[in-house]
């Protein structure tokens, strides 16, 4: 039986299509910049502005057309699950989504099979890891 921990490490939300998510937001480059880098992005792709915020939608709008975002809720699941000390068995229904197609950089977990996840949920605790899953939710 799936438990929910009131202090926990780590917490999944699972989407409609049943991929794993770590949080909701998408992480850009320009969170990480200085005023003075945003600003040399933008001249160096001619774009003119008024504000720094200008420049941070823009150079946010450009980085999620090209695919050059630096962390998705899909990928951090990903990064969760590739990065472990143990392996997760095959038999437990998770499966590592890496580009699944020539060209594609997606990266995420799919769950095969709900009804495994108390499963899941327990083998990362006997590994010292308590984890949430937040099953079809609304985001």
């Amino acid at each position: 039986m799936k438990v929910n921990f009131e202090e926990f490490d780590v917490e999944f939300k699972v989407d409609e299509e049943n991929y794993l998510m770590i949080g909701e937001d998408i992480l850009f480059e320009s969170e990480f910049m200085t005023q003075v880098e945003l600003e040399d992005w933008a001249k160096s792709n001619d774009y003119e502005y008024d504000s720094l915020d200008e420049i941070i939608k823009f150079k946010n709008n450009y980085d999620l057309e090209i695919g050059n975002e630096l962390s998705t809720p899909h990928k951090r699941a990903f990064d969760f699950f590739s990065d472990l000390d143990f392996e997760v068995p095959k038999s437990l229904g998770l499966a590592l989504i890496d580009g699944p197609q020539p060209g594609s950089d997606l990266r995420g977990v799919k769950l095969l099979n709900k009804e495994l996840l108390p499963l899941i949920q327990n083998l990362l605790l006997e590994n010292q890891i308590k984890a949430n899953f937040i099953m079809n939710t609304k985001f």
